[in-house]
């Protein structure tokens, strides 16, 4: 390996601070150090004197990592040192399918893919049109709303009925209430930081949250094996799976709606955020999609066969995917050494492709920091340029329920209300893995319509976006 051209990124990267400094700047301002990290020097770049972690950037990059499942897989549980002794009462942790790998990763897909086919989610779109019109409702009379918390909610909501079949309810609520507490408290600093089971700790808490909630979700499938069976939900699907395939067991199973739901909610109310803010800060889109709304729908409920027709309206959830992705770094764990653009790295090395840059090169997106729709209509990118979903054997099973909910749930706001961002609005996106603005961003209610654009924005909405034309 070249280890002159590793110190000398390291050391322009990091100020002298060695792997640790570059991995600060990735936290403080992920999207800035990646883009940095690119435009001084290229597609594959080491990090550390004698480096553990890389960064890759580009489609090939993309697709060397993303097609060879051999070398590159997931960490799987025991490769993060602070869930070791989390087993003894978190076990369900280690059996989602993010932390599976290899042969049990090929057959838990197997069981899940056809829970995720577009005919099987053709059949949520009552639901999802639904629990949007109950966040509606509940915006009746109001002037205002705070963006994130709305639609976080409604991502859980979604969650609940369509992966555990819980409409709104005390149940529901609690159900939430103990995913909240337990994904808070293991993906938290302390817990990291300090992970010893003593009385007091956020580790022993995490502990106590997580059989609370495993009991939770135990009291939930033998409720619904008491009577009957017979829901469209994936727990339910699951549970009817279970028959036939008696090695899937209860623990996989809650592992399993667990995980599922711990990757779905936060990405879909960060995808739903961001496409009313990049809509309300562009009327002219805004207004072409009311019109494709308008044309197709003409007041009605959307429907499954309408989304085939609205190319527009998923062209500007593409949009947002790709100019703000619900995952702004996707990593890696190589299980043997590999070379990459004649670097030697060795096994263990943790290896990272960013969504966010690859989806920002000009030479892959013209104007790559327009938000520009119709970039997408009738047209064909090129494999692993377009990596919001991850690509290869680990494609996300759950991209087209995520662009099917986004689209209805888009289409059913629109054409209840306008969204329009309030006069002396600071509109600063935060996050170390996806775009959310800081909590107290206020959204203007408004009849259907084209949003209003103040002039007195600020904030570093515009390092994420090109809004001058």
């Amino acid at each position: 390996m070249d280890e002159t051209f590793v110190y000398r990124a390291t050391s322009v990267l990091s100020r002298p601070g060695g792997i640790y400094g570059n991995m600060f700047l990735l936290w403080a301002s992920p999207t800035e150090f990646m883009q940095s990290l690119y435009d001084h020097f290229g597609d594959v770049v080491p990090l550390g004197y004698k480096p553990r972690n890389v960064f890759v950037f580009g489609p090939e990059r993309n697709r060397e990592i993303l097609t060879n499942p051999e070398v590159f897989e997931n960490h799987s549980f025991e490769d993060i040192g602070y869930f070791q002794h989390s087993k003894e009462y978190a076990r369900e942790l280690a059996l989602g399918l993010g932390f599976l790998n290899g042969p049990a990763h090929r057959e838990r897909r197997r069981l899940l893919r056809p829970s995720f086919l577009r005919e099987s989610v053709d059949q949520y779109t009552p639901t999802f049109a639904s629990l949007t019109e109950r966040m509606l409702r509940s915006w009746d009379g109001r002037e205002t709303f705070e963006i994130v918390p709305e639609f976080t909610d409604l991502a859980v909501s979604m969650g609940l009925k369509t992966l555990m079949g819980l409409d709104p309810s005390p149940v529901a609520d609690k159900v939430k209430a103990l995913f909240e507490e337990m994904f808070g408290l293991v993906f938290s600093l302390p817990y990291a930081l300090f992970p010893v089971n003593l009385p007091g700790t956020t580790y022993r808490k995490a502990g106590f949250a997580t059989q609370k909630l495993s009991a939770a979700v135990t009291e939930l499938i033998e409720y619904k094996r008491r009577t009957g069976l017979d829901g469209n939900d994936i727990l339910s699907q699951l549970i009817r799976l279970q028959d036939e395939n008696p090695e899937f067991t209860v623990p996989d199973l809650i592992g399993t709606v667990t995980g599922l739901f711990r990757g779905m909610y936060p990405n879909i109310a960060s995808a739903l955020t961001c496409t009313i803010l990049l809509l309300a800060l562009h009327p002219q889109v805004t207004g072409e999609v009311l019109q494709e709304i308008h044309d197709r729908l003409d007041g009605r409920a959307i429907a499954s066969d309408d989304l085939d027709h609205l190319p527009l309206l998923e062209g500007v959830i593409m949009e947002v995917l790709r100019l703000l992705p619900p995952q702004y770094w996707l990593v890696r764990i190589s299980r043997a050494p590999y070379v990459l653009d004649g670097h030697e790295f060795p096994t263990g090395t943790n290896v990272f492709l960013s969504p966010y840059v690859t989806q920002r090169m000009p030479e892959l997106y013209p104007d790559p920091n327009r938000f520009v729709p119709r970039r997408w209509i009738g047209v064909q990118h090129q494999p692993f340029t377009f990596i919001p979903f991850a690509g290869g054997v680990r494609h996300c099973l759950g991209s087209v329920y995520s662009l099917h909910l986004c689209m209805i749930v888009t289409a059913t706001l629109l054409q209840r209300y306008s969204i329009s961002l309030l006069p002396h609005t600071k509109l600063d996106l935060a996050g170390l893995r996806r775009a959310f603005p800081r909590d107290g961003t206020l959204m203007k209610l408004g009849h259907p319509g084209l949003p209003v654009v103040p002039d007195d924005l600020t904030g570093n909405y515009t390092r994420f976006v090109d809004v001058t034309a």
